[in-house]
């Protein structure tokens, strides 16, 4: 094999990288986390809204169900409540506050016993 002249490659360096400033490093950094914040932050704001809507629902239902009376609720997250983690529902009663059910850390429609029932 012949050694080729490559005229492309005549006047070819070798690459040599370009050393970034620490201010620049630094800046570089923060606009990548404000762009993830950007991205993360409406859906983790969505999604907790959402959840937060589902569970105050699901709440005033099961307080119904199991209070027997219509009552002041409230549905709130708790990291070490009487379910365990996620939504706690609690009733307001004469007596003072009750906790009616766990709701989950991802609430749901409730499944009310002899609503919708088949034969019921």
């Amino acid at each position: 094999m012949e050694d080729e002249y490559h005229p492309e490659l005549a006047e070819y360096e070798p690459f040599e990288p370009h050393r970034r400033s620490r201010r620049r490093s630094y800046l570089l950094r923060v606009v990548v986390i404000v762009a993830v914040l950007a991205l993360v932050l409406p859906g983790v704001l969505t999604t907790y809204g959402l959840a937060s809507s589902t569970a105050a629902r699901a709440c005033v239902a099961w307080a119904r169900q199991i209070v027997d009376e219509q009552h002041r609720t409230d549905a709130r997250w708790e990291w070490a409540g009487p379910g365990g983690m996620g939504w706690q529902c609690y009733a307001y009663t004469a007596e003072g506050e009750r906790f009616v059910r766990s709701l989950g850390p991802i609430p749901v429609a409730p499944e009310l016993i002899g609503v919708g029932a088949v034969g019921a």
